[in-house]
């Protein structure tokens, strides 16, 4: 997508690629505690529905959030926008999930192999 396109969003795609590649510890510091400071700021000001309207305005991250709101074209009429708010997409990033996971299936299996 960022060789074939020359737009504005391709940029934006490929700013994003390309500081990815050459992230520093020190600029992640920095976020991590931006970030801590924000959702301080939200908790303390005691609205977090508008800490997660901020989430859902980045499109990097907004898949985490815990409800989803995206503006988006009507199905039936292409110039009316409507609201659709739906679940996050959930993803185990943390290796050892899948490992302990393994596990517990694995205990598991004779307990159903005999109730079932």
């Amino acid at each position: 997508y960022i060789k074939t396109n020359r737009c504005r969003r391709s940029k934006l795609v490929n700013n994003v690629y390309t500081s990815l590649l050459n992230l520093d510890t020190k600029s992640m510091d920095e976020h991590y505690i931006k970030l801590v400071d924000e959702y301080s700021y939200y908790v303390k000001k005691g609205n977090l529905w508008e800490y997660m309207a901020k989430i859902n305005s980045n499109e990097i991250v907004s898949w985490a959030c815990p409800i989803q709101w995206k503006v988006m074209p009507d199905d039936k009429n292409s110039k009316i926008f409507r609201n659709f708010i739906s679940f996050p997409q959930l993803t185990l990033y943390d290796y050892l999930l899948y490992l302990l996971m393994k596990l517990i299936l694995q205990k598991q299996l004779p307990y159903k192999t005999v109730l079932f």
